[in-house]
């Protein structure tokens, strides 16, 4: 045994031992986190039973809150049970405290007879640290603390002394941080560092964004910081914010501020752009601790506190928008103030002095063989080629030297880099001059000679980059690129015709052309890939060269390439390939655009909307580029509206779509879309207005034409109207098209309950799939594997799903064949589960949760939640099944129907009706076609009806079953009579 503090410690406790070592707190077994949310996690893993249920959950927070001074036992009976007498209430209190201390882990956790209090040996709580770290004057580690509003979108249904109370706290706990932001910022500023006082600023108006006095107090961090551009933009929001927010004209003292550094803008750029040294060794660089605790302001936060001030005033989609800006302002702080010294180099024109063919053909493609190379030097940061034609674009094309240097500004570059290239004898000359764009002096030049391009980009480089006193990149330019002066030339002017003259098909051509001159140049190989039309299959295939060939390119288009292919592979490596080009190019769109992407693959929606958000701002003018494969923005655009899906925003989504017609209207893409939201808002005539827009702009896409019209009167349970559609393609049409009815018609079978007819349609289906080839693996039988299902043929349905869980995909990465194999085998265990076979569904847990894993996707690391669920309700568990199922779900109305349906069963079982619709409800608002495949609308309005008639709502389960009446009045008898005996026994039981 030995002390510690006023304790003694055997060896045989090392939770107390890890408290004496670490300080009171590490090693505490159960961790409560209430700052930004609500979790509570006992030895690291997240605490279930009493502590994961909402009012109980509610009563831990309540004596966590409390701190040392506790709280009675009274308080607690008047905020949870205020209608219940003192008997009865205090009765509801023991069984609570016995239900949290049991699942806590024993009674050490909450302490105390008539005023209880956490044990600060056995648990510790975010808000407990926030304050003590305030009492001790540690201001940092406290404003590090504070991740959000207190329960940030915790509800607890009808408990309106609660919600005063959390009121009160969440009210007083914001305004303490706040305090502590401006104590921080006001320090940081009165000694000087301006870097951190950046930070505290920023985190201070993100809290607050309608604040005038942080808003001027960032604005002047921002310019003492020599980031006068950054403060302007700042000064913008502002005032959008206070317009739309509150109706008031931008604020007086913000105005005057944003007035005079703009008047002194030039000027003070000038003083930085002379002063870079001597600000580079007084600019204290934040060490690295300081760089891994900064202070991110929460967007959803932000976009919260203003909704709570006056919500009906602004747009989810705008507050969004406004805040994004606001987030990617300190996304390229965390950058640009840690390198406050790093010049950004954009590359203008090579001109060619004198014009013969030979040396003007040399000249364009010198410039962007030069900004490929200069971005491979440590420390410099370079505009890219495309990026630059981008803007250029946007600003009405030209490539005077004027327009390349507003383009280059535009851009954030701080200086471009010029040249002019002249025969010499035998051998090539190159001029070269470094110009300050804040200014337009040239602050470096010289000259270099090379017999070949890439030795003139090699020599070059190295004397521009020992200007800056870094050494140059190791190895030639050849090795990342080429060492074919015509391969090269063909892919430089492809990327002109790309993305300055919009010609993507003439792109195409060139980029085909240099990957045929030299089948080892990754990027033409790579940019010939992405425009390859036709089958996935061929695409696969030359991504596949591209990846292997990805290391004989430069970093930045290297980490591009593998981002674009972990899409399509469903690689969990996609998040770290977009973190490291946001951290690399923060300036360029790649980097926002994949981690907005992975962000929602991984189901963390409100993180990824500010980067999608800052990809659809930074290439908003290409998306009216018709035919473009790589618009960004349509990207973007499309990526954000399905987050708002998952969301189960369709009013949001609707916004988003809408910005993107604003933008283009003129788009058949975007006009799709938006009858896609429309349809699932059950506005089913605008959705159709919307089609025939559509179909007015594009009248080619005759197989879109059929599936959105057969979706359309699926949903609204017109049967012989989507016969009719599809009677033309199941008569006359090709294979493609052929399919695509006869999958159609088996759903709406389906939905009719006609399962003997559904499953003979999925077996012609499967059929032409595989003699034909045109779809995936697998997914001719998918349809087929879903009817013997509901056909009661449980075991051969299972076996069906399995083997096209074994397929091969296209992208054939071990991620994307786990993406199929976790889903398959989840399907697979639904039919084994309903065969009642639980030894079968007990051995599937741990291969569902495996491949799980290797995905990218949330709803693949989840799917074994859903088969724990089906394991749990077989035995009787539904508390159990039920916390298992609410895991598994990604989405309210786009994760896997089952999951809901099972779900509602359980909650049914235990008396919940009310949850158990609130469940199912949202599954109207998905494609017929989603996970809807796996479970008819009919059948979730059965189940509504039988949810609803539970809570006493004759009404509604009546509505429900006239529904099921009418589209089940030409059903299998038998496929009926199995479902309801089935449904009323899962229900029931």
């Amino acid at each position: 045994m030995r002390a510690c503090g006023h304790r003694t410690v055997t060896s045989a406790s090392p939770a107390a031992i890890a408290a004496c070592l670490g300080g009171l707190h590490v090693g505490s077994v159960v961790r409560i986190q209430l700052l930004g949310g609500i979790s509570v996690e006992t030895d690291g893993r997240p605490a279930t039973g009493a502590a994961a249920q909402p009012r109980r959950l509610a009563l831990l927070a309540a004596v966590a809150c409390a701190g040392e001074a506790g709280i009675r036992r009274e308080r607690l009976v008047a905020l949870f049970w205020p209608d219940a007498d003192e008997e009865r209430g205090r009765a509801a209190l023991k069984q609570a405290l016995y239900a949290l201390r049991r699942d806590l882990g024993g009674d050490s956790v909450i302490v105390g007879q008539q005023v209880l209090q956490l044990d600060p040996e056995s648990a510790a709580c975010d808000v407990v640290e926030f304050r003590a770290a305030l009492a001790a004057g540690r201001l940092e580690r406290a404003a590090e603390l504070y991740g959000g509003p207190l329960l940030d979108g915790f509800r607890l249904p009808n408990a309106e002394a609660f919600d005063r109370w959390l009121e009160d706290e969440r009210r007083g706990l914001a305004r303490t941080y706040a305090e502590t932001l401006d104590r921080l910022a006001a320090e940081t500023t009165r000694r000087g560092d301006v870097v951190a006082a950046v930070r505290w600023w920023r985190a201070l108006a993100a809290h607050d964004p309608l604040s005038a006095h942080a808003a001027v107090g960032l604005m002047e961090a921002l310019a003492a910081a020599g980031d006068v551009g950054a403060a302007l933009r700042h000064a913008r929001v502002h005032a959008t914010l206070l317009a739309h927010e509150l109706d008031l004209p931008p604020d007086e003292g913000v105005a005057a501020l944003e007035a005079r550094l703009r008047s002194t803008a030039t000027a003070t750029h000038s003083t930085a752009t002379l002063a870079t040294a001597t600000l580079a060794t007084a600019t204290r660089v934040p060490s690295e601790h300081e760089a891994a605790t900064d202070v991110q302001p929460s967007t959803t936060a932000i976009a919260a506190s203003i909704a709570r001030r006056r919500p009906w005033r602004l747009s989810a989609v705008l507050v969004l928008a406004v805040l994004a800006t606001i987030a990617a302002g300190a996304q390229v702080l965390r950058h640009s103030s840690a390198d406050a010294a790093t010049p950004v180099l954009a590359v203008g024109r090579i001109t060619a002095y004198r014009a013969d063919s030979a040396t003007t053909e040399l000249a364009a493609p010198l410039a962007d063989m030069l900004a490929t190379n200069l971005a491979r030097t440590p420390g410099l940061r370079v505009i890219s080629s495309a990026r630059m034609y981008t803007v250029l674009r946007d600003a009405g094309g030209g490539s005077t030297p004027d327009a390349l240097a507003a383009a280059g500004r535009r851009a954030g570059a701080t200086e471009l880099v010029e040249g002019t290239l002249t025969p010499a004898g035998g051998a090539l000359r190159l001029d070269l001059r470094r110009v300050d764009l804040a200014t337009g002096r040239i602050v470096a030049a010289g000259t270099v000679v090379g017999r070949d391009p890439f030795a003139l980009v090699d020599s070059g480089t190295a004397k521009l980059v020992g200007s800056f006193g870094r050494a140059a990149p190791v190895g030639p330019v050849a090795a990342v690129t080429t060492r074919s002066v015509v391969a090269y030339r063909l892919y430089a002017e492809g990327i002109r015709r790309a993305f300055h003259d919009g010609d993507w098909p003439g792109a195409q051509r060139l980029f085909d052309a240099a990957a045929r001159e030299d089948s080892t140049f990754a990027m033409a190989v790579w940019w010939a890939a992405l425009l390859t039309p036709g089958p996935a299959a061929e695409r696969a295939a030359r991504f596949d060269r591209a990846i292997q060939l990805a290391d004989h390119t430069t970093e930045r288009e290297r980490l591009v390439v593998r981002a674009n292919w972990a899409t399509y592979a469903s690689s969990p490596m996609m998040r770290v390939y977009a973190d490291s080009l946001l951290a690399r190019y923060p300036d360029e769109v790649e980097g926002h655009l994949y981690m907005g992407i992975a962000l929602r693959f991984a189901d963390e929606y409100a993180a990824a909307i500010p980067q999608l958000e800052r990809a659809v701002v930074m290439d908003s003018a290409h998306v009216r580029d018709v035919g473009r494969p790589e618009c960004y923005a349509c990207q973007a655009t499309l990526a954000l509206s399905d987050t708002y899906l998952l969301m189960d925003s369709l009013d949001a989504a609707e916004q988003a779509i809408r910005r993107w017609i604003r933008l283009d209207p003129r788009s058949a893409r975007a006009w799709r879309h938006l009858s896609g939201v429309l349809e699932m808002a059950g506005r089913g005539d605008r959705a159709l207005d919307a089609w025939r827009t559509a179909s007015t702009l594009d009248p080619t896409n005759a197989a879109e034409e059929t599936d959105h019209m057969a979706e359309h009167w699926l949903r609204a349970r017109q049967y012989a109207r989507v016969r009719a559609v599809l009677e033309q393609p199941l008569q006359g049409g090709n294979a493609d098209q052929m399919i695509g009815a006869l999958w159609w018609l088996g759903l709406s079978e389906r939905q009719q309950g006609q399962v003997a007819a559904a499953l003979r349609t999925a077996r012609r289906l499967r059929a032409l799939s595989t003699e034909t080839s045109t779809t995936l693996p697998g997914e001719g039988a998918l349809l087929e594997a879903q009817m013997l299902m509901d056909a009661g043929q449980y075991r051969a349905s299972a076996a069906l799903y399995d083997s096209i869980g074994r397929g091969q995909r296209p992208f054939g990465a071990v991620s994307n064949y786990a993406r199929n194999r976790s889903w398959m085998l989840a399907h697979a265990a639904d039919a084994l589960a309903l065969a009642g076979d639980t030894a079968a569904v007990a051995r599937l847990v741990d291969s569902v949760a495996y491949w799980g894993r290797q995905s990218i996707l949330g709803r693949d690391q989840r799917m074994h939640h859903h088969v724990r669920g089906l394991l749990l309700a077989a035995r009787g568990d539904d508390e159990g099944a039920v916390r298992e199922f609410r895991a598994a779900m990604r989405s309210p109305n786009l994760g896997y129907a089952r999951t809901n349906y099972a779900l509602a069963l359980a909650l049914l079982r235990l008396h919940r009706p009310l949850e158990a619709v609130r469940v199912l409800q949202p599954l109207f608002h998905a494609p017929v076609e989603n996970s809807n495949t796996y479970l008819s609308l009919t059948e979730v309005h059965a189940l509504l009806s039988r949810a609803w008639a539970a809570a006493g709502n004759a009404d509604s389960a009546a509505a429900h079953r006239r529904v099921v009446t009418e589209d089940w009045a030409h059903a299998d008898a038998a496929y009926t009579a199995s479902t309801n005996a089935r449904r009323t026994a899962a229900a029931t039981r």
